[in-house]
């Protein structure tokens, strides 16, 4: 007994160091080099002096881009796209749509709607205006009864078109021979339109045009009469009545889609009043779609046919038809 007692001190003695190093840990002491880095110093740092030459070139850039950053945070804050979307559906219950894009190739800018009152089935009444910053204008008022398999439709126009180019009759037409006219014309007549399966109509029309070409507006361009000697129909005032026979088989279901659509026409015009315009138009198009990638991309073959032909003892054709 007494020969271990020395032991066991010398054992505690031995582990007491340890036990007290685990139980208070090390804590280094703070440096004394450390400094916090003023406001000022940080914004010197992130743009340096010999950068100002840049940062003024490029001001303008940080403008725009940091508005436009702006406007797309607001837009989305304010859910703007939602509300957009809800006005728009909501204007088209009500019959109003809006309208944006030119009247056709070369005619500016534009901008325009209808106007839509629906009745029963299909039947409605529309009315549509429209105009472009080079100045064309278009106002169109139509109204459909829609009976089984029938349609009647009775529609009228108003057209300005203060810049139309003009090269030269068929095969004489040149680009450096370009001039501009400006064509009005009004319309007003009536079609019946039998409808025996969705994509498939045929139809008889009637339709009694005012017609009238002077030089254009752009004063870039000389007009038609200072270019072309004896050219049939400028200057002149023309009334024509016209009566003819359509056909159309729409198999379009999708843009990416295989489908095709055939339409042919005919019809006799004759000059009213003064006028001794007689002619016939023939006038055909063909489209077929082919599928390259679904949904993505799609091969299209179109065919367009216009032919007219003067009949007896009329007047010369006018040159914009």
């Amino acid at each position: 007994m007494r020969s271990s007692f020395p032991s066991v001190v010398f054992l505690v003695w031995v582990l007491q160091p340890a036990i007290g190093t685990t139980q208070e840990p090390n804590v280094a002491a703070p440096l004394q080099d450390e400094r916090i880095v003023s406001e000022t110093e940080a914004r010197a740092a992130a743009h340096p002096a010999v950068a100002a030459p840049l940062r003024i070139l490029l001001y303008p850039f940080h403008i725009v881009n940091s508005g436009m950053e702006s406007g797309l945070i607001s837009f989305e804050k304010n859910r703007m796209r939602e509300r957009l979307d809800y006005w728009t559906r909501w204007l088209r219950q009500k019959g109003i749509a809006a309208m944006i894009g030119g009247l056709g190739e070369g005619t500016g800018f534009g901008l325009g709607g209808s106007y839509t009152i629906p009745a029963e089935g299909d039947s409605n009444v529309r009315a549509l205006g429209r105009a472009s910053l080079k100045g064309y204008q278009e106002f169109d008022l139509a109204g459909t009864m829609a009976l089984g398999k029938t349609r009647f439709i009775l529609q009228s126009s108003y057209q300005w078109r203060p810049q139309e180019n003009f090269y030269g009759l068929g095969m004489k037409s040149v680009g450096e021979s370009r001039t501009k006219f400006a064509l009005r014309q009004t319309w007003g007549g009536g079609r019946f339109e039998l409808v025996p399966h969705r994509r498939l109509v045929f139809g008889v029309e009637y339709r009694m045009a005012w017609l009238f070409s002077t030089k254009g507006t752009d004063p870039r361009y000389a007009s038609p009469g200072d270019v072309f000697s004896n050219l049939p129909g400028f200057g002149e005032r023309v009334r024509a009545q016209t009566s003819g026979f359509y056909m159309r088989a729409d198999g379009i279901r999708g843009e990416y889609d295989m489908g095709g659509l055939l339409s042919f026409g005919t019809s006799i015009v004759d000059g009213l009043a003064q006028s001794r315009l007689k002619y016939i138009e023939l006038e055909g198009l063909f489209e077929g779609r082919l599928p390259i990638a679904n949904a993505r991309s799609v091969l299209v073959a179109q065919g367009q046919l216009d032919f007219v032909r003067p009949r007896g003892g009329s007047d010369p054709t006018p040159f914009y038809l």
